[in-house]
C-alpha cells in the first residue's frame, strides 16, 4: 500500500513513466529490508554486502561525471 501511494505520488510529480522505475526500486528496497530483518544471524554480513554493492554501482555510474565533454 505504501509503495503504491509513493509510486502514484512520483507519477504526479514527474509526469512520466519513470515513476514506475522508482516504484520497482522501492519494491526491491522493501524486499531487501525484509530479508535482512528475517535473517538475524547474518544481517550484518548481508547488509554490508548490500551497501558495498550499492557503493560500487554509484562509483561506476559517476566515473565520468567530472570530465568535460
Amino acid at each position: 500500500m505504501t509503495i503504491t501511494a509513493l509510486t502514484l505520488y512520483f507519477r504526479g510529480i514527474l509526469k512520466s513513466k519513470s515513476a514506475n522505475l522508482l516504484g520497482v526500486f522501492l519494491i526491491l528496497v522493501y524486499c531487501v529490508n525484509y530479508l535482512l530483518l528475517g535473517m538475524a544471524t547474518y544481517a550484518l554480513l548481508a547488509g554490508s554486502l548490500v551497501i558495498f554493492a550499492l557503493l560500487s554501482v554509484v562509483m561506476y555510474m559517476t566515473t565520468n561525471s567530472n570530465k568535460k565533454s
